[in-house]
């Protein structure tokens, strides 16, 4: 069980590393990876205020290089053949 919670900490030390690189924000990328496959006819995200509803819109306007995407794959962290917001346009 600690095994599985230290390699969870590495994966977001490395995925917070490659979002400063590239000056992505990870909530938004998160929300954006969410929605990419074109299975998923909706993407259903939780809000409290009218303040993360906000920023929940403004997360899906947003543009995140596809380098970022391509940067996350190159290191592994997300499957080579996932959809991303680049490719679902």
């Amino acid at each position: 069980m600690r095994a599985i919670r230290v390699t969870l900490i590495q994966v977001g030390v490395k995925l917070r590393a490659v979002a400063a690189e590239f000056g992505a924000d990870l909530r938004t990328a998160a929300l954006q990876f969410s929605a990419a496959p074109d299975v998923a006819a909706a993407l259903v995200v939780g809000a409290h205020t009218e303040s993360q509803v906000l920023a929940n819109v403004s997360s899906m306007q947003q543009t995140i290089p596809p380098e970022f995407w391509a940067e996350l794959k190159r290191q592994n962290l997300i499957e080579q053949n996932a959809p991303t917001p680049t490719m679902a346009l």
